[in-house]
């Protein structure tokens, strides 16, 4: 796994853990983004080769549906949020010390988050 995605999955997972104890948008349109970068980004994952660029394509826009739908019910991010979000894009270099420093601040007042910090944070660096 490149440095890139390496860091990208220990950002998913905090932001991700943080979500589930608490609900703020800041976070929630973040992740929200960063998941929807995994999903399209080819680089991520290993395709067969005889997967073709509209198989490819096809699966994501399945994937990222169902994806919209779960990613609603489970935090209330409506599709008006959703879209608002799409419209910014990730720009995960400059986001990430920001977001990481307010995910911080929740795992230092949780104890639940600063130990899966703690334990599985490191499994990321």
């Amino acid at each position: 796994m490149s440095p890139r995605f390496k860091e990208q999955k220990n950002a998913l997972n905090r932001a991700l853990n943080a979500s589930f104890r608490i609900l703020n948008d800041e976070i929630l349109d973040f992740l929200f983004r960063l998941i929807h970068e995994a999903i399209f980004d080819q680089e991520y994952y290993e395709i067969p080769h005889e997967y073709t660029q509209r198989n490819i394509q096809a699966i994501q826009q399945y994937i990222f549906k169902e994806f919209r739908y779960q990613f609603e019910m489970e935090f209330g991010f409506s599709s008006h949020k959703q879209n608002a979000a799409l419209a910014k894009g990730l720009h995960f270099n400059e986001e990430w010390p920001g977001m990481s420093k307010l995910i911080g601040e929740f795992e230092r007042n949780n104890p639940i988050l600063l130990r899966w910090h703690t334990l599985y944070g490191a499994l990321y660096k």
